[in-house]
């Protein structure tokens, strides 16, 4: 059964970090990053592509672990696993209507962690696969041809890679929609904001993070930075 590579583990407790690590060392996972706040957790995100991210429902801050995963899910495709050490049916609830792949609770054994990471990355692979041999009901109309790669379907809004589906964050895809709907302009910061966060007033700093995340998923999309204006998506001139 797959297992992921690269995990990305968010968690206060040194003992339980260090638990956890072991356990999936064993299981020949080499990259595991441990951070303990939402700050560092974002950033590491920003850094690196994961597979998977395992975040403690409580983490010290004050964004807790569930309003981190809904930031993460916003910009990131990824399996996300939550532990936590509460089972009442409020924490449940909660943890549940942010969509993991699994819960796994606290105290855990090896085989427990083992189990969990392995059936709620099955679960991540089968709906990505889904997906991207998904085919809507609208047929692509008004389809934009961006490079050799990309194109873009306006009335369905999706971005396709080789004329496969791409698995698109709702934020991503509406940034990529608006930049198509002025494609070779610079598209302002507050028009993207009003777009993306129906806020034009929002801090740059979501919006470049983004964007930032798109450009490493997808190197292959023209998203120039204007300073202090905007951004703007280009079809390739060779086309």
């Amino acid at each position: 059964m797959a297992f992921p590579k690269k995990i990305l583990i968010v968690e206060d407790d040194d003992i339980t970090q260090r638990h956890l690590q072991s356990i999936l060392h064993e299981k020949g996972v080499e990259y595991i990053v441990c951070v303990d706040d939402a700050e560092s957790a974002i950033k590491a995100l920003q850094e690196d592509v994961y597979d998977m991210a395992i975040i403690d429902i409580n983490i010290k801050g004050v964004v807790d672990g569930l309003q981190l995963s809904k930031k993460i899910l916003d910009n990131h495709i990824i399996a996300l696993a939550f532990i936590t050490a509460y089972t009442d049916d409020e924490t449940i609830e909660a943890a549940l209507k942010v969509g993991p792949y699994t819960i796994i609770t606290k105290p855990f054994t090896q085989t427990e962690v083992i189990v969990s990471v392995q059936v709620a990355y099955k679960r991540f692979l089968t709906h990505e696969k889904a997906y991207k041999y998904y085919t809507p009901p609208e047929e692509k109309q008004d389809t934009v041809k961006i490079n050799k790669s990309f194109s873009y379907a306006s009335k369905s809004e999706i971005l396709y890679y080789n004329e496969v589906p791409v698995r698109l964050s709702i934020k991503q895809r509406k940034l990529i929609g608006a930049l198509v709907a002025n494609i070779n302009n610079t598209v302002i910061y507050e028009a993207l904001n009003e777009a993306i966060w129906a806020d034009p007033t929002l801090p740059l700093n979501s919006l470049r993070t983004l964007v930032y995340t798109i450009r490493k998923q997808f190197p292959e999309l023209y998203i120039i930075s204007h300073s202090k204006a905007g951004y703007a998506l280009y079809i390739e001139k060779s086309l």
